[in-house]
């Protein structure tokens, strides 16, 4: 058993099966989705004492071994237990408590609710049929489909229906409740009634078996033998976790959701969770998450900051989605097949990697990539968006790491006319000769070169977020650049007018310490080294690691990043630094998007950060127990 642990950050575990995603703060739900993975929020609910106005605070822990959670009351009044069955699109609770429960499922706007009968519920003391409207959103574009969850009660239970909440109410003892998804209502029948026919304990036994075969899978390290012993058992947990976690947010056909707030695939995302999972042995879902972006690219021809799962239905363009996360996903091919050892599947998407590596071509200008819109650290408001077009430390890094990767395999294998190949790879040396003085400054390196957008070609148009956003109210679409060469929405460049930004290169630690992280060449060992103990110095004297000098706040992974560095130069704070890493892990076993001065910010339970983190932990206890012998 994990330990039980008091939720006191609105934690947030996962639990799911491909088809249905149920994300759970204790014993309430924060969302459900699916089938599929790309489809609207169909609900969140809440426990309470029945007549009692104050929520419950509870206290949780994921059964070892298993995605089986289970959550009390403190004193043990109440206590309930959970999980999603793999086979069947069911989210099965079993509780028991001394007094009355009450559970309220409020619905998004428009949504039906209405009773359910004669589909499988002979069993059930309440049934009753939740709805999405067609146009319900999936993050921000309306679904295209219906989608369908049964709520089924067993017990003594009532239920009674409003405009927006169906509040189902328990009497003291032993009760059930399961949401069964179906994307039709033909399917939504066929799971009910194959639902109702197993028992709870049935149910479980299928859920535990299925967890036990990932379990076996995983590589996990050993620190026993380490200056890291004492905290084993904390490793471990924490690899187990992240490894659920990661494999109930894996859509079916292979996509990960990027969190409880974006049930879309994005592709940034997907390089740092695959690196959890190659990390932990993982390779078949490294594999289908791999595959999942090939079958995209065969779809639609491109790549796009993020895309849907389940169906071809949505996808999310950002600003510049040609550059970093084509590389990126260079990278996650061949950090795949270099450690699974199947070229075969790298040899089957080579034609993606090939459209990967040229597309970025017509975007370099004096040996400079611009940003894409959505990188985490833009996002996040550590670099402003006006600067996008300025040189990317980062894209152009990874655009470095991928040609060395790619180039040499590619024209070995004739792959390319051999006129091609010198061609990339003459662009990618004066690339390569260009990357210090474009990007290192007084013992450093600068995440954002200005020099690149007063000279270059700036697009006339742009698909992404306008730069009068938010105070002027979020738009995400098509922008045009003005006279001051900033992207207004259509409506708000002809009615306003915002001032030229003048170029300031700034300091990021998360492009700073990546060289690193993805082995990169075109950074000198010295030179890594000196953003490593930069960002040490700040460590130790905050005690966190701000993205940039100037912020009290931090992205997910950068600590990650920094426990990599220091565990490539052997640096005796590692183990301070993986002991921090440990430490601001949460209490469902993840790290979340953001930070404040080490409290969690933004969206919780995420692949991304916690593959990174969960990777660099790997990493440096591998390490650690090489040089011990």
């Amino acid at each position: 058993m994990t330990e039980w642990r008091r939720n006191v950050h609105g934690d947030i575990h996962a639990m799911g099966n491909g088809r249905l995603l149920a994300y759970a703060r204790g014993a309430d739900i924060v969302r459900v989705f699916g089938p599929p993975y790309s489809s609207p929020a169909m609900a969140e609910a809440s426990w309470s004492a029945a007549g009692a106005a104050e929520p419950l605070a509870f206290e949780s822990r994921r059964l070892c071994g298993t995605n089986i959670w289970q959550s009390r009351i403190p004193g043990g009044a109440a206590e309930w237990e959970m999980f999603v069955s793999p086979a069947l699109n069911v989210y099965a609770v079993r509780a028991r408590a001394d007094m009355p429960l009450r559970l309220e499922l409020r619905l998004p706007k428009r949504f039906e609710c209405c009773p359910l009968a004669g589909v499988g519920t002979a069993d059930a003391d309440a049934a009753y049929l939740i709805v999405s409207p067609i146009d319900a959103r999936v993050y921000t574009y309306p679904s295209g489909e219906r989608t369908y969850l049964a709520v089924l009660g067993r017990g003594v239970v009532s239920a009674s229906v409003s405009e927006d909440r169906l509040t189902l109410e328990f009497a003291p003892g032993e009760m059930e409740l399961r949401l069964v998804g179906g994307s039709s209502y033909p399917d939504l029948a066929g799971e009910t009634e194959a639902a109702q026919r197993l028992s709870y304990g049935q149910l479980r036994e299928s859920a535990s078996a299925s967890d036990a075969l990932t379990a076996s899978r995983l590589v996990l390290p050993d620190a026993s033998r380490t200056p890291f012993a004492d905290e084993g058992e904390r490793i471990r947990e924490l690899c187990e976790s992240v490894a659920f976690l990661i494999k109930a947010q894996q859509s079916e056909d292979g996509g990960l959701m990027a969190g409880h707030n974006y049930q879309l695939a994005y592709v940034r995302d997907q390089y740092g969770t695959c690196r959890g999972l190659l990390a932990l042995g993982l390779y078949e879902e490294a594999r289908r998450n791999l595959e999942f972006r090939f079958s995209k690219w065969r779809h639609f021809g491109n790549l796009h900051n993020a895309e849907s799962m389940g169906h071809h239905r949505n996808r999310h363009i950002h600003e510049n989605d040609d550059v970093e996360q084509t590389a990126y996903t260079i990278l996650q091919a061949f950090d795949y097949a270099e450690q699974s050892g199947d070229w075969a599947t790298l040899e089957r998407v080579f034609p993606m990697l090939d459209w990967c590596w040229r597309v970025q071509l017509p975007h370099l200008h004096r040996g400079m990539l611009p940003f894409n819109g959505d990188e985490t650290y833009v996002a996040g408001g550590f670099l402003p968006r006006s600067a996008l077009n300025d040189g990317s430390m980062e894209a152009t890094l990874l655009f470095l790491e991928a040609g060395r990767r790619l180039l040499p395999p590619a024209r070995s294998r004739g792959l390319w006319k051999p006129a091609e190949a010198e061609a990339y790879e003459r662009v990618w040396k004066d690339t390569a000769l260009r990357f210090r003085g474009n990007f290192w400054r007084e013992n450093g390196f600068i995440a954002n070169a200005p020099a690149r957008a007063l000279t270059a070609d700036l697009p006339a148009f742009r698909h992404g977020v306008c730069e009068a956003s938010p105070q002027e109210g979020f738009y995400f679409g098509w922008t045009m650049r003005t006279p001051e060469n900033r992207y207004l929405s259509p409506a708000r460049a002809a009615s306003m007018k915002l001032p030229a930004m003048p170029g300031e290169p700034l300091r990021i630690h998360s492009a700073g310490l990546l060289p690193a992280f993805i082995g990169s060449s075109a950074v000198a060992a010295a030179e890594r080294a000196a953003e490593a103990r930069s960002a040490l110095e700040q460590f130790e004297r905050l005690g966190y690691l701000p993205s940039r000098p100037d912020s009290s706040r931090f992205v997910g992974y950068d600590i990650g990043l920094l426990l990599y560095n220091l565990t490539e130069l052997g640096h005796p704070a590692t183990a301070d630094v993986l002991r921090h890493l440990l430490d601001i892990a949460d209490t469902a076993g993840a790290w979340v998007e953001y930070y404040d001065e080490g409290r969690p910010m933004g969206t919780r339970c995420r692949p991304w950060e916690s593959g990174v983190n969960i990777a660099a932990i790997a990493h440096a206890v591998r390490s650690a127990a090489r040089r011990e012998g």
